[in-house]
């Protein structure tokens, strides 16, 4: 299975607090609703700028950006799961034609592939943003940035692909899309 640092780009990014989760946006899994009463999760995020610890929603497009994300799963199918969590964010410009997509991979893959541990509840991951990636917004307009979640198959679709590539993964039908705060980006003095 990959290991999220072979499928995610590094970030030398300041830890975040101590279970900043606990006052960050969360959502909660789309499940079937026949699995509902065995499967639940729920998805937190927030974004911030790289030398700080605490959330925000402007950012500097001259400073490294980044977003935690921190997932945690119950019931009785999480013993049963073997796959990938497959994270990203989207940040769409709410007037005009910046969209973006995250994590930046070299490889042009569209989100970071962690492991699903069979029993495990708890993951944390975070999706880096280099500076000047973002352009920043005309006139102050928000952007909207959305943490994706899905889940993956375990078995590749082609054993010759790169194993970090969503793409050579089949769904498995868990998702959730999580709505952070508008975000507005400036060029710093």
């Amino acid at each position: 299975m990959p290991d999220p640092d072979d499928c995610c780009p590094p970030n030398t990014c300041e830890k975040p607090l101590d279970q900043w989760w606990t006052s960050a946006k969360h959502c909660d899994f789309v499940v079937d609703p026949g699995l509902r009463a065995a499967f639940h999760g729920r998805v937190w995020a927030q974004a911030r700028e790289c030398k700080s610890q605490t959330t925000t929603t402007v950012i500097d497009v001259d400073d490294d950006w980044i977003v935690d994300v921190h997932l945690e799963v119950g019931g009785q199918l999480v013993g049963l799961f073997c796959g990938y969590w497959c994270v990203s964010v989207c940040l769409e410009s709410m007037c005009g034609d910046n969209d973006y997509r995250f994590p930046i991979s070299d490889k042009g893959y569209c989100c970071c592939l962690l492991d699903i541990d069979q029993g495990q509840k708890i993951y944390d991951t975070a999706i880096f943003v280099p500076k000047n990636t973002v352009k920043e917004s005309e006139c102050g307009a928000p952007y909207e940035l959305t943490v994706i979640v899905t889940t993956l198959k375990e078995e590749p679709i082609d054993e010759k692909r790169d194993r970090c590539d969503p793409g050579n993964h089949r769904p498995l039908g868990i998702a959730t899309a999580c709505e952070l705060p508008l975000m507005t980006f400036y060029k710093g003095i």
